[in-house]
């Protein structure tokens, strides 16, 4: 921006161009033709709790140039809380943006029929999900929100299915037949006696299976 005294007239760097034919930024080359540059630097303020009024353009003591000289103003209580629900709003965008896609990512769990999540499972879910959308109620300063904890999955436990009881019969005992051992004397020899079965051996003995 540049200044001329002559006319009180305020030029930007594309008047010069266009209507001078003179390139922005050759100050000396400007100042021969009466152009001054403005410095236009607004001071730092609280735009919540204050303004800046912008004044006339004024030639800066011992120096070329020309400068806008700023005032910084305290505003009302009414437009105080204006700006203070302004600033509110604009310091939730990024959490608001962040909230917005967790309740994105979890609509799966409210579908009616998505058999992968049981009915406790979809109430924890919905309970989560409202949490998230109360977030600006809850924390009106964005700089003390504490995000809720996604839930966790239910883990029901059923009582498990008994093992089938498998029952072994035992055989049926027979006892085998007691066999008994002994000798008889005769006159016409020994006998010998092992069950049922006779048999002769020689005329003198005789082993008799009884």
């Amino acid at each position: 921006m540049y200044y001329q005294p002559n006319s009180q007239e305020l030029i930007s760097d594309g008047d010069l161009t266009l209507r001078y034919n003179l390139r922005p930024g050759a100050h000396d080359v400007l100042l021969g033709y009466g152009f001054h540059y403005v410095q236009d630097t607004p001071p730092e303020y609280d735009w919540v709790t204050q303004k800046i009024v912008k004044g006339n353009v004024r030639k800066i003591r011992n120096s070329p140039y020309y400068q806008f000289p700023y005032t910084i103003e305290e505003l009302t209580p009414e437009e105080i809380a204006i700006n203070q629900e302004k600033k509110r709003q604009l310091d939730w965008i990024p959490f608001r943006e962040q909230r917005d896609q967790l309740l994105k990512d979890s609509d799966w769990t409210q579908i009616d029929d998505y058999s992968l999540v049981t009915p406790e499972e979809k109430a924890l879910w919905a309970e989560y999900r409202q949490a998230l959308r109360d977030l600006p109620d809850t924390y009106p300063n964005s700089a003390d929100i504490v995000w809720p904890s996604k839930p966790e999955p239910v883990v029901v436990f059923t009582e498990p299915t008994p093992e089938p009881v498998v029952t072994f019969n035992e055989p049926a005992v027979t006892e085998e037949p007691m066999i008994e051992f002994g000798v008889t004397s005769g006159s016409g020899g020994t006998t010998t006696i092992f069950g049922d079965t006779t048999s002769s051996f020689g005329s003198d003995t005789t082993s008799v299976f009884s």
